[in-house]
């Protein structure tokens, strides 16, 4: 099977895009699919802890984004450069950051990817 990346890459308010890729790599652990996740862009907010979720069912997606890692996602990764230019300095996931130069051999890593 070819691994496949799920890119998050939408401001977590913006409708059911995220919600549609967390569920999507939810499916995929769930047949120990391989599976990346990137956070570039807006999505890196989703990374923000103590966000308020208001009306939005956003604290569902931050509960099933942790829950990622524990059914076996292989690689958790944020853009460092995105993540700088948005202040986020505190992560409330366990990724790594990687800078823009090596951003396009991690994707290349993989044989499809998603972007949401």
């Amino acid at each position: 099977m070819k691994p496949v990346l799920v890119m998050f890459a939408s401001a977590p308010w913006r409708g059911g895009r995220t919600r549609d890729g967390l569920e999507l790599a939810l499916a995929l652990l769930a047949f120990d699919h391989p599976l990346g996740v990137l956070f570039v862009e807006d999505g890196v907010q989703l990374l923000v802890p103590g966000q308020n979720p208001g009306p939005s069912g956003l604290a569902e997606v931050v509960r099933g984004l942790h829950a990622l890692p524990h059914h076996g996602a292989a690689a958790m990764v944020a853009s460092a450069a995105c993540l700088r230019r948005r202040g986020i300095t505190d992560t409330g996931l366990p990724v790594a950051r990687l800078e823009t130069a090596a951003l396009g051999q991690f994707i290349k890593g993989f044989g499809h990817v998603h972007c949401c």
